[in-house]
């Protein structure tokens, strides 16, 4: 599986996924891969920008999936609980994983990627681009990749400069992308997909629909209704899928007790926490956790 990084949830670096002996490895292009680590619900410590010119795969996060194609992106960045399913065997394209301490390095110090939408939770983490969108980033990106193997001198900068333009040239088409999808998505669908985000970041602490419904300006009742019209699963059902994700994450992939999992995740008690684990999964805590290896967590 890799390194793990001690936290609340796994966090996994880059070394870990590309099973590589330096855990201070701050930038990678390569192939598309995708090992064990990847393919669990799991936190990552990096960002991730993919694309795809051949295969497919699905992306889970915010409690959204995404099935990302030939011609389309995917982005992911620190800390968000996300992971990759049922894909092609032969993907091509581009996986580029970076730090924000890649940019920190040298006198490039300058680049604030939280400004870029692709990377905010809230955000959309998918676009589809159209034939000449595409061209000008493989373009970009073969460029990165020869400047990357080839090492050549002050590689670093360049690759630094590489990356920044990339990611204009990515939040220039990006905008465009989203607010012409957005104008197209229905009032009902935005409404549901914000709360499907809120619960992902939130679900800690909100433990109710009305407590979402009056962040949002709505009654619950109407939240739930355009949630499960739109899902197909009620608002607290995802409020629950989201806790039992955390809860399997944390029971499969660190070292707390059950106690410490319960009070992570803010339950009165272990005992509480043990009966509402077992009613969702038909296991004790303990049990899921003694299943390890088992592919348990789905």
């Amino acid at each position: 599986m890799g390194k793990r990084i001690d936290n609340s949830t796994p966090n996994y670096d880059i070394s870990s996924i590309l099973e590589l002996g330096d855990s201070h490895k701050d930038f990678h292009i390569g192939e598309p891969a995708f090992g064990a680590a990847l393919i669990t619900p799991h936190r990552s410590t990096y960002y991730c920008i993919l694309f795809l010119t051949k295969g497919s795969i699905h992306h889970v996060t915010n409690l959204q999936d995404d099935l990302i194609e030939s011609g389309s992106m995917a982005f992911t960045s620190p800390g968000m609980i996300n992971w990759w399913h049922s894909g092609d065997n032969k993907l091509e394209g581009y996986s580029i994983l970076f730090t924000r301490d890649f940019f920190r390095q040298g006198a490039n110090d300058i680049v604030d990627l939280s400004r870029f939408p692709f990377f905010q939770w809230d955000a959309q983490h998918k676009i589809e681009l159209n034939y000449n969108q595409q061209q000008e980033i493989q373009s970009l990106l073969k460029r990165m990749k020869k400047e990357y193997d080839e090492k050549r001198l002050k590689n670093h900068s360049v690759l630094q400069s590489y990356l920044n333009i990339l990611l204009i040239e990515l939040e220039r088409q990006y905008t465009d992308v989203v607010s012409t999808q957005s104008i197209d998505l229905p009032k009902s669908t935005r409404l549901a997909n914000e709360y499907k985000c809120m619960v992902s970041n939130q679900f800690k602490h909100k433990k109710s629909v009305k407590e979402y419904a009056d962040v949002l300006n709505v009654t619950a009742n109407h939240l739930n209704d355009t949630v499960k019209s739109v899902t197909g699963q009620t608002a607290g059902s995802l409020i629950q899928e989201m806790i039992l994700l955390e809860a399997k994450i944390q029971l499969h992939q660190t070292e707390y007790t059950i106690a410490q999992i319960s009070y992570n995740l803010n339950f009165k008690d272990p005992s509480y926490f043990g009966r509402f684990f077992r009613k969702h999964t038909g296991m004790t805590p303990q049990q899921f956790r003694s299943a390890k290896g088992e592919g348990a967590i789905s």
